[in-house]
């Protein structure tokens, strides 16, 4: 009984001096946050609020993290000053393959200094997503004739929480959709089609529906029955001739139309031409065309005459004999060629001399150029010569041409065929249907989809009337598509209400334009300008001798971006604006300091100044700031250095600079200190990477990606440079960086007010806690120690005196 007595004291004397030991130091850092429990989608994104609190005596460096990928913290690390609280914003993005349940996320706050402290959440991931593609009855089961397209809609719905980009896809090889993406809202159906051709008797659909935000999936049927309904039969009479070279000839063409549907057969010919190439009949119709050749070389010359359908191609196979039937000069070319408009042909021509005599004469065309000038042939040879011809005046279709060689004594002729096909196109698509913009002002972007629709690779010129594409000329392969922004800005001054702007695309090698239009409405002015203005802080008590700065935050929430700028009444001399105008771009926020910086002279009062906002639109925004100065005599002491802090605000943090062995960048600063406005310009060069200000520089013979912070001390003031390295090439000297953060500090003799009493329960209550503590476990000890103790026999003296003993040791 009396060991256990014993241990039992102990214990409470160990519990009590762990209560003290730690208190300390676990309370120098304080994390929170305004939220504990969330509800949510997957990859849909909350922001919650929290904060990290320095109750340490010292500066501590902090960083802030989670444990979870889930979360993200703007920002993670900082340095807080004693008594000195941050705000955190807590990005909340669950992973796009959360399973739906109960999920513990925790967030810490650390410091080397004083150690760490940490919060934990709780999230509820719902079963948000479900996307589905439904095919109309009427559209489940088709009937149609093999070579017709049809138009299939469907339907894709979401039923899902979430909003979902859905991609959808058919398996039909001559299936092609209206558009492949779109995204969803919850409960949002859409509706798409499919244009399918029919080539066969029995074919089975599926159309499937994919979220590229999750891993939501549907699918859909549709049975297509094909039948041939576009028949016809073909006959091509005579099937062989003989012919002298040069001269001509006709093939007789017979087309029976199939009995039961109105049909439309077109025709073509690999040599000759055709007396019509498109016939329209009806059922059980006859019809009968003709082919004209010319022999235009020696030889077995073989035709093809190929007629098609919707649902039928027949080809038929007949040849001529040419014979030579006369000597002399022969002119030849290639039978048929095929080129694309805007391109060039050149066609050899042969001449041969078969004589005993050299023969002279002029080449001469009815379609292109020839050489000019006299040719002379050598007996029994061959010379080559070419004609060229330039497609970019002319049409798209066949062109029969002759090449004549002609001299005193002779004369012959032969003909050629050129086919321009149009290998150049391109569309331009867009979405968009309606833009609101603001007049005079560069707001709103609208993607527009190129594509090139021709056979070969093209360069497209893209233009607009109201606006100005990001990418005014694009090359793009043969079928490739691209999606190139838009930016409208409507420069002239067009009033309000709705106008049409004419988007062109125009193609490079042959002079062709695409056009679609896009409607835009110019909104009135004063809905161009919305802005808020909020001041940190509204009042400043104030001591003279020292500059104080109010924080004048602008949010343009305007349509269109804006300039501001801020007017006092009667602004006192000790006060300060800066900058003088403030440009915002839509949806951004921008930041005036006024900086407040009293002389000795001054009585002791507290000052109201009434100021406004106003924008280029001449909206005005009122505010009314306070400054209470407190004058006191001072007592000026050189004991100690005192820091005078200031951070830079006015320079843009997302500017991308770059420096090489050939470039450097300079940074020109303006900041106030001690009551009146400082200028810097900070350097940045290749040594490897260096930091430059006034005449002390800092080389980094080895920086790396990621952020760093450069120190440098000049003219009694220390620089920290926090730096965000994007691209880092030692061996070359090549940098890419950002500034994210200039601190100044200076050494300044510090003034001491006249001293105020102080409250000394606030002052040493970080004491007061531990030594309460400390004398509770004491006075328990004590009670523990005064109880009776009841022991057996004649040892219970000897008991209570261990017991005494115990304790003192």
């Amino acid at each position: 009984m009396m060991l256990l007595m014993r241990k039992i004291m102990i214990t409470k004397l160990v519990m009590v001096l762990a209560l003290i030991l730690p208190l300390g130091y676990a309370a120098n850092i304080n994390l929170g946050v305004n939220a504990y429990t969330f509800e949510m989608c997957p990859y849909s994104t909350q922001a919650f609020d929290g904060y990290v609190e320095n109750t340490y005596s010292e500066p501590i460096e902090v960083k802030v993290y989670s444990t979870s990928d889930w979360i993200t913290a703007a920002p993670d690390s900082f340095v807080l000053t004693p008594g000195e609280k941050k705000d955190i914003k807590f990005f909340l993005t669950p992973d796009v393959s959360a399973k739906p349940g109960t999920y513990r996320l925790k967030i810490s706050a650390y410091s080397k200094e004083v150690g760490e402290d940490e919060e934990e959440i709780k999230v509820n991931i719902l079963d948000c997503h479900d996307v589905g593609i439904e095919v109309p009855q009427d559209y489940e089961r088709i009937h149609a004739c093999i070579g017709d397209v049809l138009k299939i809609p469907f339907d894709l719905n979401n039923n899902g929480k979430a909003t979902e980009l859905v991609k959808v896809s058919v398996d039909a090889n001559n299936g092609n959709l209206e558009f492949e993406e779109t995204e969803l809202d919850p409960q949002e159906i859409e509706r798409d089609y499919l244009y399918y051709k029919v080539t066969q008797e029995y074919d089975v659909i599926t159309l499937k529906a994919d979220s590229l935000y999750s891993f939501a999936h549907g699918e859909a049927k549709i049975y297509v029955s094909g039948r041939v309904c576009y028949d016809y039969d073909m006959t091509v009479v005579p099937q062989s001739t003989d012919l002298c070279k040069g001269d001509k000839t006709t093939f007789k063409i017979y087309v029976k139309n199939n009995p039961y549907e109105k049909n439309t057969v077109k025709l073509k010919t690999s040599y000759g031409k055709l007396s019509q190439e498109t016939l329209e009949l009806d059922p059980d119709e006859n019809a009968t065309i003709t082919l004209e050749v010319v022999a235009n070389k020696e030889g077995n010359i073989a035709i093809d005459v190929i007629a098609e359908s919707k649902s039928k191609v027949d080809v038929k196979n007949v040849q001529i004999n040419s014979l030579s039937c006369r000597d002399g000069t022969v002119v030849l070319v290639p039978e048929r060629m095929e080129t694309c408009k805007g391109s060039a042909a050149r066609f050899i021509v042969a001449l041969k001399n078969k004589g005993d005599k050299e023969v002279e004469g002029k080449l001469s065309t009815t379609l292109g150029d020839v050489e000019i000038g006299t040719i002379t042939i050598p007996p029994k040879k061959t010379i080559y010569k070419e004609v060229y011809i330039s497609t970019m005046d002319l049409d798209y279709g066949n062109y029969t041409f002759e090449v004549t060689f002609k001299g005193d004594e002779i004369k012959d002729v032969a003909k050629a065929n050129l086919t321009v096909r149009n290998c150049y196109n391109g569309d331009i698509k867009s979405n968009y249907k309606l833009v609101k913009v603001c007049s005079l002002t560069p707001s709103g972007k609208v993607d527009f989809v190129i594509t090139n629709t021709g056979e070969k690779p093209e360069t497209y010129y893209l233009k607009g009337e109201y606006g100005f594409f990001e990418i005014p000329t694009i090359t793009l392969k043969e079928g490739e598509s691209k999606k190139v922004g838009y930016i409208v800005n409507v420069s002239k001054d067009v009033g309000e209400g709705i106008i049409e702007d004419k988007i062109t695309l125009e193609g490079m090698h042959m002079p062709y334009t695409k056009t679609t239009t896009l409607e835009i409405e110019v909104l009135p002015q004063k809905e161009c300008s919305n802005y808020t203005v909020s001041i940190d802080p509204q009042q400043i008590n104030a001591y003279e001798l020292k500059g104080y700065i109010y924080y004048v935050t602008i949010k343009n929430d305007g349509l269109a971006d804006n300039k501001f700028r801020i007017e006092l009444e009667n602004k006192p001399e000790f006060v300060y604006v800066e900058p003088a105008e403030l440009e915002i771009k839509s949806g951004k926020e921008g930041k005036f300091f006024i900086y407040v910086a009293p002389n000795t002279d001054l009585p002791n009062k507290v000052y109201k100044f009434k100021g406004k906002v106003i924008d280029k639109y001449g909206v005005e925004r009122k505010f009314e700031l306070t400054f209470n100065l407190m004058v006191e005599k001072a007592q000026v002491s050189g004991k100690e250095p005192q820091k005078l802090r200031v951070v830079v605000e006015n320079f843009d943090r997302e500017k991308i600079y770059t420096i090489n062995k050939t470039k450097q960048e300079n940074l020109h600063i303006k900041y106030y200190m001690e009551g009146k406005i400082e200028e810097e310009d900070i350097t940045f060069l290749v040594g490897s990477f260096i930091v430059q200000v006034g005449d002390e520089l800092y080389e980094d013979q080895n920086p790396e990606i990621g952020k760093k912070t450069y120190t440098l001390r000049w003219n009694n003031k220390t620089y920290h440079i926090d730096i965000e390295f994007l691209k880092v090439d030692n061996e070359k000297g090549v940098y890419k960086f950002r500034v994210e953060r200039i601190e100044i500090i200076k050494d300044v003799t510090p003034i001491y007010t006249t001293p105020q009493p102080e409250n000394w329960l606030f002052k040493y209550w970080p004491w007061l806690i531990p030594l309460a503590v400390l004398i509770i476990g004491l006075l328990l000890v004590v009670l523990e120690w005064k109880k009776p103790v009841y022991v057996e026999g004649n040892d219970k003296k000897k008991e209570i005196t261990a017991l005494k003993q115990a304790i003192e040791q």
